[in-house]
């Protein structure tokens, strides 16, 4: 028994010192290790739960996407981000931010009990690499919270049978319109752009079929001018269409330009 405590001690101090210099982990440079070290850490975490603690989360949830979504509108995340590694005191935040010191204050204890920032010190705080990695929550809010919060009632109107038709779903419930996603974001341009911002955050590092697959040497080869290469069917904004523009910028001819620069003006300057 005394064998197995100090082994779980030592365990958790080894464990600590991953979460102090996380580092240590990430300059492995070697993702199924990094993904394998997270999910273990996440399954332990919920294997450690007794009952309170699993009834204080799940209670709890609801409140994480609102108040993300204040920090979104109030810069909140970005302004420690942008200290650049330093902290920020409570009343440098507030009025940078222009939030009420005090309210400030709750906000913040409650972004470092969940470790979306960091504090290092009683009036400290700063980011992490939640703070950083934290994309647009306006999309998830204003649209996906609607439509899941309405799942319960929805399931029990229709009987708790599984939906095989496009209307009615939760989406139009939660949502009270009677469109379909796509037509309804016609309409609304501001949900739409924090959908295409939500998009990017989401794929920003992830590799493409471009990182896989040589596209000048397989299928462009012995090609000419009029040899069409690539139609994106279904593209949302045209970003497959950019990022191949990007990768072999002598290679094709985009030929319906005014769209994607409408979307991308930086990327294709």
């Amino acid at each position: 028994m005394s064998s197995n405590r100090e082994n779980i001690l030592a365990l958790i101090e080894k464990i600590e010192g991953i979460i102090a210099k996380p580092e240590t982990a990430t300059q492995l440079k070697d993702d199924t290790i990094r993904r394998k070290l997270r999910e273990a850490g996440r399954k332990l975490s919920l294997a450690m739960e007794v009952t309170n603690d699993t009834a204080r989360r799940l209670v709890n949830v609801p409140l994480q996407l609102p108040l993300a979504h204040v920090r979104v509108e109030k810069c909140i995340f970005a302004t420690l981000a942008e200290a650049e590694g330093s902290t920020l005191m409570n009343t440098e935040t507030a009025k940078k931010t222009g939030v009420d010191p005090v309210l400030m204050k709750r906000l913040l204890r409650y972004y470092q009990s969940y470790d979306m920032i960091a504090q290092p010190g009683d009036d400290a705080y700063g980011a992490n690499n939640i703070t950083k990695n934290l994309a647009n929550s306006q999309h998830c809010f204003n649209l996906v919270t609607p439509t899941a919060m309405t799942i319960p009632k929805f399931l029990r109107e229709t009987g708790y049978i599984n939906p095989t038709n496009p209307s009615p779903l939760p989406w139009h419930i939660g949502n009270k319109n009677s469109l379909p996603v796509f037509p309804y974001m016609k309409s609304h341009p501001e949900d739409t752009a924090n959908f295409i911002m939500w998009m990017t955050a989401h794929r920003k590092g992830q590799a493409t079929y471009l990182d896989a697959l040589n596209f000048k040497a397989g299928l462009a080869a012995n090609t000419d001018a009029s040899t069409v290469l690539f139609v994106d069917v279904g593209g949302a904004q045209g970003h497959q269409c950019v990022g191949l523009r990007q990768r072999y910028p002598d290679l094709m001819d985009i030929r319906r330009p005014s769209i994607l620069r409408a979307q991308h003006p930086a990327r294709l300057a």
